[in-house]
C-alpha cells in the first residue's frame, strides 16, 4: 500500500514494555527511598538553595483536585490511570515513531507507578 507507515515490530512493542516495567520499578524504588528518608527523619534536603527534597502524598489527581479520603477514590482513580495507560498502549502499538514509542512507555510507566502507589499506600 502506498503511503501507509509500516506499524512497530514485535521487538520494537516488546522494548516498549520493557521501558515500562523499568519505570515501574524504578518509580516504587525511588519512593520508597524517599518514604524511608522521611521515616528516618532526614527529609527535607536541601539540593539548592531554592529547591529542597520533601516528602509528600497526594490523595486526588493534579494539584490535589479529587482529593477525598472515600474508601474507593484510590480504586476508582487507580482504574481511569489504568484505562489511560491501556489507550496510550494502543498508541504504542500503532506508532511507527519509536521516539513516541519511547514517550508513550514513559508515561505509561509513570500512570502505573501512580496505580500501585494507590493501591499499595492509598495516595
Amino acid at each position: 500500500m502506498t503511503g501507509s507507515t509500516p506499524m512497530p515490530d514485535r521487538r520494537a512493542k516488546l522494548v516498549a514494555l520493557q521501558i515500562v516495567v523499568a519505570i515501574v520499578i524504578l518509580d516504587q524504588f525511588v519512593k520508597q527511598m524517599m518514604i524511608d528518608l522521611g521515616s528516618a527523619g532526614s527529609l527535607p534536603i536541601a539540593v539548592t538553595p531554592f529547591f529542597n527534597l520533601v516528602l509528600g502524598f497526594n490523595r486526588g489527581v493534579t494539584f490535589g483536585l479529587l482529593a477525598t479520603d472515600h474508601p474507593y477514590a484510590p480504586y476508582l482513580l487507580g482504574g481511569v490511570a489504568v484505562a489511560v495507560a491501556l489507550g496510550f498502549w494502543v498508541l504504542v502499538i500503532r506508532t511507527p515513531r519509536p521516539d513516541e514509542r519511547l514517550g508513550l512507555a514513559a508515561v505509561i510507566g509513570g500512570a502505573l507507578g501512580n496505580v500501585a502507589d494507590r493501591v499499595l499506600r492509598g495516595s
